[in-house]
């Protein structure tokens, strides 16, 4: 039998990234809200949310923001809103190149964008 191996230093974060067209007064915010919350909460993963669809002013898309933070202002939430896919593609990929996982929320529904997924970094 082997000995356990030594660890140097802590392990890695888990960079996880989330797109979506959804991010706004839908049941999908108020779903993944709160994966966002246990994730944040955590000291080993780091969530990241690339918004692909419209700003609505609702108070839904506005808790996501708060929780994470405005990335002109340091945070994780990333709004590609208007954005050609190169230039968001661009973005998710400066943002953090080591994503370790990326979800797409869309799937094949209305306003998807699954050429972000199909041309990744």
């Amino acid at each position: 039998r082997y000995p356990p191996k030594q660890r140097n230093s802590t392990p890695p974060k888990l960079n996880m990234a989330f797109m979506s067209h959804d991010f706004a007064n839908h049941p999908t915010t108020y779903l993944v809200k709160g994966v966002f919350v246990a994730h944040e909460a955590s000291p080993d993963v780091a969530i990241s949310v690339f918004s692909y669809g419209p700003d609505d002013g609702s108070k839904s898309r506005e808790s996501i923001v708060n929780l994470l933070g405005d990335s002109s202002h340091g945070g994780s939430f990333y709004d590609i809103h208007g954005k050609s896919n190169l230039e968001a593609l661009k973005t998710i990929c400066d943002h953090d190149p080591q994503v370790d996982i990326i979800f797409d929320m869309q799937g094949y529904t209305l306003g998807t964008r699954p050429e972000l997924m199909a041309n990744r970094c």
